[in-house]
C-alpha cells in the first residue's frame, strides 16, 4: 500500500474500531501531515524503510518547528500509526518502538553556568592536600556527568589514561565508556602522583580512585559535604548538589552543539526521552561530540 493509504487505513481504524471522535482525527491527520513532510525532505518513500537514525532525525525536525508539549502530541499520533502498522504487517519492524513519549509536570534540570563552573573551580586551594583530590574529584564529575555514587565507586582500574576514558558501572550494572578532557586528565595525573598516597594512609590495597580516612570508600554524603563548601566560597546563591553538576555537564555540551544521542550514552540514559529534557538536537560520535564542545574538553 502507498503511504497515503496507509495513513488512511490508520486513521479509519481510529474512527470506526477506535471510536474516535471527529475533532481528534482531525488532530490527528494534522500530525501524520507533519510526518508526511519530515518524509519528503528526507526523501523517504517508503514506510518500511524508515530506521532508528531518521527517527531521531524526524524527532529533531519537531523540535525546530514545535515546543515540547505539541511535539509529544505528534509523537504519539506517529507511534499509534507505526504501532498499527506493526501489528497488521505492512511493515516488519517498528523503528518508534524503543522511544517513549515524554512525560510532563517535572521541572526541568536546574543548571549553573559555565562561569559558575569556573568560579567554583577557582576556589580550590590546589597548594593543599585535600585541594587537589577535590579538584580532581569536581573537575572528572562535570567532565563525565556520573552520578556521585558512580563517581565515590570508581578504582583506580576504570580510568584508562591511553584513551582518557573511564570505565563506569551504573545503574542495572550496566557498564558504559565515557571520555574526559584535557583539563580532568591532568587534575588527575596531579592527584595520582601526589596526594592519593596520602588517603590510602598506608592502606597500599585500597582500590578506590578517591579513598576517605584509611583508604576507604569516601561516602556521597562526604562529598556533597565538599560541593557546599566550595559552591558557598564561591558566592554561588543557587544551591549546588553532585546531580545538579551533571545537569549542567549535559546541558552545556549540548548548548555548544554536542547531539544528544551521545549525551544519552554518557548519562547512561536508557530512554532518549530522559535526555531530552535538556534538547531536542541530535546527530552522532561520542568521543568527538565530548572532545569538541565539552568546555573543558
Amino acid at each position: 500500500m502507498e503511504r497515503d493509504d496507509l495513513f488512511e487505513s490508520y486513521l479509519l481504524y481510529l474512527k470506526i474500531e477506535k471510536g474516535r471522535s471527529r475533532k481528534t482525527i482531525e488532530n490527528y491527520g494534522r500530525d501524520l501531515g507533519r510526518l508526511a513532510r519530515f518524509l519528503e525532505n528526507a526523501g523517504l518513500d517508503d514506510l518500511d524503510k524508515i530506521t532508528e537514525a531518521n527517527v531521531m532525525e524526524f524527532l529533531s525536525f519537531l523540535g525546530e518547528e514545535l515546543s515540547a508539549r505539541s511535539s509529544a502530541r505528534v509523537l504519539s499520533a506517529v507511534k499509534g500509526l507505526f504501532r498499527f502498522l506493526a501489528v497488521n504487517h505492512h511493515i516488519r519492524e517498528n523503528p518508534f518502538l524503543r522511544i517513549r513519549t515524554p512525560k510532563f509536570g517535572k521541572p526541568l534540570p536546574m543548571v549553573i553556568s559555565t562561569t559558575e563552573v569556573e568560579q567554583l573551580i577557582a576556589v580550590i586551594d590546589i597548594r593543599k592536600a585535600k585541594g587537589i583530590r577535590d579538584l580532581a574529584m569536581i573537575e572528572l564529575l562535570y567532565a563525565t556527568g556520573v552520578r556521585v555514587s558512580e563517581l565515590v565507586s570508581l578504582k583506580l582500574t576504570d580510568i584508562d589514561f591511553s584513551n582518557n576514558i573511564i570505565y563506569c558501572l551504573g545503574k542495572g550494572e550496566k557498564m558504559r565508556v565515557i571520555p574526559f578532557g584535557r583539563k580532568a586528565r591532568a587534575s588527575l595525573t596531579r592527584y595520582l602522583e601526589s596526594v592519593r598516597d596520602h588517603y590510602t594512609r598506608g592502606n597500599t590495597d585500597s582500590p578506590w580512585l578517591f579513598p576517605g580516612r584509611q583508604g576507604r570508600q569516601i561516602t556521597r554524603q562526604g562529598f556533597w559535604k565538599i560541593l557546599g563548601e566550595y559552591a558557598r566560597g564561591a558566592g554561588i546563591e543557587k544551591p549546588l548538589s553532585p546531580h545538579k553538576l551533571r545537569h549542567s555537564f549535559a546541558t552545556h555540551i549540548l548548548e555548544r552543539g554536542g547531539d544528544v544521542r551521545s549525551v544519552q550514552v554518557m548519562l547512561g540514559h536508557s530512554d532518549l526521552s530522559t535526555t531530552q529534557i535538556y534538547t531536542h538536537l541530535v546527530r552522532e560520535d561520542l568521543s568527538r561530540s565530548h572532545r569538541e564542545h565539552h568546555p573543558k574538553g
